[in-house]
């Protein structure tokens, strides 16, 4: 570390001519408490020259003004100052045990970019150390002790990913084969009960016929009619999610016009609406036929009609309408009904949700009904929508391709 500057030009180191002092040309004092130094500078010798970080290109330092600079440096103590080596090994147990504990808990290329920056940080802050306050570090062994330390670690770090990864893939395995239990059990379950409620519904209907003059017994037997329909339209909602869960549920695509399904729908609900005085307006603009699945999407449609139907209060009325554009075909169910809080909105399309209200607990649901309907519209590329108002009513909006 040069204190002064040797390069001759400068002038920072004076000198003068040997044979000028020789005959006692120089000015008064030059000499006094002053170190001198005799030595030759010829510019046809280069080894009387010397290359310095100020003259990188050509050696034009003398070797005098070096050696002056040098004592200069010790004499004012501007050298380089070594720090301890005992900090150097503090330095090293501290990024040790960093370094260590970091690479437990990151991902190996998180680990192995972390020791990269170690490295190169270790350097260069004993560059700038060195640069520009004269302080030597000795790096090497804080370098190797990084090294170290990654070599020894990342096995370790490796062998535990593995074994997380060996559990996850074995938990997984465990968890599809019950899984799988699961969906075949239910499946088994609900094709057996179908059989049997089947008859239920068969021989009370059968029983009720018989008995038309028996006000009280055909009352309770058309109660088991009704349920045995209720059990029913559960089991083929189970069903149906199996198959959804099993991914073993197939589009069969016809060419329909999706005004024709509505009105079927309608009609098949036209006693149930009756029942309860409620008017059911149909508003069908004229539309092409486009792709569907029939039997899924008459469920879709059916769902959310009797729902409306369902949840509107007596005397009140259902609209479905229907219109399109070049490239989607649009059907909306309106209902008057007590409507769905914000709260519940985000969740009606999961399995099992039933909103919580007094309406819901006196009517009966699976939970399942427009978990199907979204995914069955959903399966033929659409989208369905709901905006509600508490108190004043429902909207359903379907989208499916047209096409």
């Amino acid at each position: 570390r040069y204190p002064v500057n040797p390069l001759e030009e400068s002038g920072q180191i004076k000198s003068i001519p040997f044979h000028r002092v020789r005959v006692g040309n120089f000015p008064p004092g030059f000499f006094k408490d002053k170190i001198v130094l005799i030595g030759p500078k010829y510019l046809s010798n280069s080894a009387d020259f010397l290359m310095t970080p100020f003259n990188k290109q050509v050696k034009n330092a003398p070797v005098l003004n070096v050696h002056a600079a040098m004592i200069e440096s010790l004499i004012n103590d501007t050298t380089v100052k070594e720090i301890p080596t005992n900090i150097s090994y503090i330095i090293c147990i501290l990024i040790s045990l960093f370094l260590s504990l970091a690479i437990s808990r990151v991902k190996p290329s998180d680990g192995l970019l972390l020791t990269l920056v170690l490295i190169v940080g270790t350097i260069f802050f004993a560059y700038v150390l060195f640069v520009a306050f004269g302080y030597w570090l000795y790096i090497s062994h804080i370098v190797l002790t990084v090294f170290i330390v990654y070599y020894i670690w990342v096995p370790f770090r490796a062998i535990g990913e593995y074994q997380i990864r060996y559990a996850v893939q074995e938990e997984t395995k465990l968890l599809k084969k019950v899984d799988n239990l699961k969906q075949n059990f239910i499946s088994l379950m609900s094709h057996d009960l179908k059989t049997p409620v089947a008859k239920i519904a068969g021989l009370a209907d059968v029983t009720r016929n018989q008995h038309r003059g028996n006000p009280d017994l055909e009352k309770n037997l058309t109660a088991i009619i009704d349920s045995t329909k209720e059990l029913n339209g559960f089991i083929t909602s189970i069903l149906d999610l199996t198959k959804i869960e099993s991914r073993n549920l197939d589009l069969n695509l016809i060419s329909k016009d999706i005004n024709i399904l509505v009105e079927e729908v309608v009609g098949e609900l036209s006693f149930q609406a009756k029942q309860k005085q409620i008017r059911v307006e149909m508003d069908l603009a004229p539309m092409y036929p486009i792709q569907m699945d029939l039997t899924l999407m008459k469920r879709v449609l059916s769902n959310l009609v009797e729902n409306a139907i369902k949840y509107s209060g007596d005397g009140t009325h259902v609209s479905v309408k229907s219109w399109d554009d070049d490239t989607w075909v649009y059907v909306e169910v309106k209902d008057t009904g007590p409507g769905i809080p914000d709260s519940d909105i985000e969740y009606i399309f999961e399995k099992f949700y039933r909103v919580k209200n007094d309406a819901s607990h006196s009517i009966k649901g699976t939970g399942l009904g427009l978990y199907l309907v979204k995914y069955f519209v959903e399966l033929h590329g659409g989208a369905i929508s709901v905006e509600s108002v508490v108190n004043k009513g429902t909207t359903f909006l379907v989208k499916l391709k047209n096409e």
